[in-house]
């Protein structure tokens, strides 16, 4: 299988070659159609059997209590761990201390109220004004606990996938 695909592949970038220097022949671009699906389908192939050998080598390695399993089992802790900041020069390595930098910070950035020094006049471009003002009101705690109160719960809102429900 290794062996079509690989010939397969080269004959598509032979043919390609050529028809950069010339117009192809109706049975040459016939060709070329038909290697370019097999290509597809030996490429798709050989996925299936890349991911049907790694599910046996998980499942024949992964349920025995090996280093093997160990290691899948301990992998997303280890990815997902920030062992320490670095705050104006100093690093910080406890848990307390690295909560209250990452508190500091977002209560900073996002906590802090600002006068917009510019705005957009939509009527100079031809477009009609809507009422933005509105928009730089700071939400209050009522609005937000109104908007997710009136969300369907079969729907999630956002990209992590969680619904109303949980």
């Amino acid at each position: 299988m290794r062996l079509q695909l690989a010939l397969a592949r080269e004959v598509v970038l032979r043919i390609d070659e050529a028809q950069e220097l010339r117009v192809l022949s109706p049975r040459e671009q016939a060709l070329r159609k038909s290697l370019k699906l097999r290509v597809l389908g030996l490429a798709s192939l050989a996925r299936t059997i890349a991911r049907q050998r790694s599910r046996l080598t998980f499942l024949s390695e992964g349920d025995a209590n090996t280093r093997f399993f160990h290691l899948q089992a301990c992998h997303r802790g280890r990815k997902n761990r920030i062992d320490s900041l670095s705050v104006l020069g100093d690093e910080v390595f406890s848990e307390e201390g690295m909560a209250q930098a990452a508190y500091d910070h977002f209560n900073s950035v996002l906590g802090a109220a600002f006068d917009r020094t510019r705005r957009m006049n939509l009527e100079a471009i031809g477009l009609p004004s809507l009422g933005s003002e509105a928009l730089e009101n700071v939400f209050t705690e009522d609005e937000v606990k109104g908007v997710i109160m009136s969300m369907p719960n079969d729907k999630a809102p956002g990209p992590d996938g969680f619904t109303g429900i949980f």
